[in-house]
Order: structure tokens, then sequence, then C-alpha cells
């Protein structure tokens, strides 16, 4: 994987379709919910969520993206034909073969992810799913200035103030006061 190969990290929304991405080598994306851009893609990495208990909230695996195309879910799922959505057209990303990454990304936040973009160079060093986000030069140096096991820093998190939520780019916990910082 190149620094600036475009990553995309999907949703495995049970453990059949982690199967199907392992033996198949494809996974599917409806076309309406399809991120913008879906053709840039040279790797997907597949994020799992709850219902993979013990490997829930972690990418673990990835794979280069070969190619895609437009089908309908009956045609990717024929056991599954009398889906409520088995006439909807979904991408049919065809993917090369499967790698295990050296170390599972975890989400310390419980992130349900849908899509997120990310480049090979973030991926290829990120520790937990936040060191994916990191958007400017400026974030990935405060970070590294922050970046103590004790610090009790998150990234990317919710605020409440009133009847306001917020989502703030960093939040520092300290034994007096929490305090967001949206630069």
């Amino acid at each position: 994987m190149d620094a600036d190969d475009a990553v995309l990290v999907v949703l495995v929304n049970r453990p059949r379709d982690l199967a199907i991405v392992r033996a198949e080598r494809w996974y599917r994306i409806p076309a309406q919910h399809a991120p913008a851009h879906l053709s840039q893609a040279n790797y997907l990495a597949f994020y799992l969520p709850k219902c993979f208990g013990a490997e829930k909230w972690t990418i673990r695996e990835y794979a280069p993206v070969r190619g895609h195309e437009l089908v309908s879910r009956r045609d990717l799922l024929p056991d599954e034909s009398d889906h409520p959505r088995a006439s909807d057209p979904y991408y049919k990303v065809e993917l090369g073969p499967v790698l295990a990454l050296p170390r599972p990304i975890v989400s310390r936040t419980r992130r349900r992810l849908l899509f997120l973009w990310t480049t090979g160079a973030r991926f290829s060093r990120a520790v937990e799913i936040d060191d994916l986000f990191r958007k400017a030069a400026r974030d990935d140096a405060l970070w590294e200035m922050l970046d103590k096991p004790d610090a009790g820093q998150a990234g990317q998190r919710m605020a409440r103030e009133a009847r306001t939520r917020y989502r703030v780019d960093y939040w520092l916990a300290t034994t007096h006061l929490q305090r967001g910082v949206t630069p």
C-alpha cells in the first residue's frame, strides 16, 4: 500500500458478509448509499461492529479493490430473493486477496461507522480508529504531543451544553474540568 492510496473503511454488518469477503472476494454497497467517488478507492478496510463479539469495533483486514459493477441485490444473494430490497441496485466491489493487519485498529469510543475515507499512510500507522480521522498536519502534531497513555484525550467526541450538542475535535479530561476544543 502506498502512502497516497485511497482507503475506504466499510462496515461489515454481519459475519456472513465477512465470510463472503474472505471466500468470494467481493463486498456489496447499496447504490443509494454508496460514498461519493467509490471508483477512486484503492483498498477497502473492514470495520466489525458489535455482532462480531470479541472482535467488535475493530479493523483487522483489508483488501485491494480490483473493480466494481452495478447489479441487483438478488443477483448477489440469490438465497435472499424475498428480501425487501432484492431488486435494488448494489455495487459489487471486486477485491484482491484479503490481507490481515499486523495488529487490529481498535475503536476506543465504539463507533458505528458506515464509510470512512483515509489515506494509505494514515491507515498503515493507525492504532485506533481516531487515527484515521486526522485531517491536517496540525492535527497530527497536536496528537503527537497529546498521545500519552495517561493524557485522557479522545478525538471526534460529542459534547453537550444545555440543549445543544457539539462534535469536538479534541477532548481533554482533567481532574477539575473537561473542555472540548474545535480549531
